[in-house]
C-alpha cells in the first residue's frame, strides 16, 4: 500500500497539481466542462445589466417586452449551460474515481503476501473505497467550479470600480481577508482530512 499512500501524500502536498495523473485521460471532457462553466458565469454577469435596464425602462415608461424576453433567454441559456457543465463534470469525476480504483486494485493484487501479513486487509479495502471517493470532490470543487467563480468575482469587481471606486476598494479588502482566512482554514482541513482517512482505514482494519 506504499504506492497508494504515496499518491495520497502527493495530492495532499501538491494540491490541484496532484490530480493531473488522474484527469489526464479525461482532459477533453474536463476542458469542455470548464468552458461551459465560464460561459455560464459570463451570462450571470450580463443579467444584472439587463435587470438595471428593465428598472430604468419602468421608470421612463418605456416598453419592456424586448428586455424581459432577453432576460428570460439569458436565464434559460444559463440554466442549460449549467446543466451541461454539471453533467460533464460529474461524468468526468466518476470516470476519474473508476480509473483510480482500477489502478489501485491492480496494484494491490500484485503485492507480495508479506504486505498482507503486515497490514490489515480491511484498511486496504477502505482506502480503495473511501480515499478514491475524495477525488470526486477534489475534481468538482477544486478544479472546474472555481473558474466560473473567479470570472464572476473579477467581473463584479470591475463593474463596481466603474460605478463606485470606494465601495469597490472596501469589497476588495473584505475579499482579501476572506481569501486569507480561507487559505489558512483549508490547510488545516487538508491535514484533518488526511488524518480522518487514515483513522477510517484503521477502524475498518480492526
Amino acid at each position: 500500500m506504499d504506492s497508494q499512500g504515496g499518491n495520497a501524500g502527493t495530492v495532499r502536498g501538491g494540491g490541484v497539481r496532484g490530480l493531473w495523473p488522474y484527469v489526464r485521460e479525461h482532459r477533453r471532457l474536463l476542458g469542455a466542462a470548464a468552458v461551459f462553466s465560464i460561459a455560464a458565469a459570463a451570462l450571470s454577469l450580463v443579467q444584472p445589466v439587463l435587470v438595471g435596464r428593465i428598472i430604468t425602462a419602468v421608470g421612463d415608461g418605456a416598453p419592456l417586452s424586448g428586455l424581459v424576453w432577453a432576460l428570460v433567454g439569458l436565464l434559460a441559456a444559463g440554466a442549460v449551460l449549467g446543466t451541461i457543465q454539471y453533467y460533464l463534470l460529474q461524468r468526468t469525476a466518476e470516470s476519474v474515481v473508476l480509473t483510480a480504483r482500477t489502478e489501485l486494485i491492480g496494484h494491490l493484487l500484485r503485492l507480495p503476501m508479506s504486505e498482507y501479513r503486515s497490514r490489515h486487509v480491511g484498511d486496504l479495502v477502505s482506502r480503495v473505497a473511501s480515499d478514491t471517493t475524495l477525488l470526486r470532490a477534489a475534481l468538482t470543487d477544486g478544479v472546474v467550479e472555481p473558474l466560473g467563480g473567479i470570472l464572476v468575482l473579477v467581473g463584479a469587481l470591475t463593474a463596481m470600480m466603474l460605478l463606485d471606486p470606494v465601495l469597490a476598494g472596501v469589497t476588495v479588502l473584505v475579499v482579501a481577508i476572506v481569501v486569507a482566512a480561507s487559505l489558512h482554514i483549508t490547510r488545516r482541513l487538508r491535514a484533518l482530512t488526511f488524518e480522518t482517512q487514515s483513522r477510517l482505514g484503521d477502524l475498518t482494519g480492526i
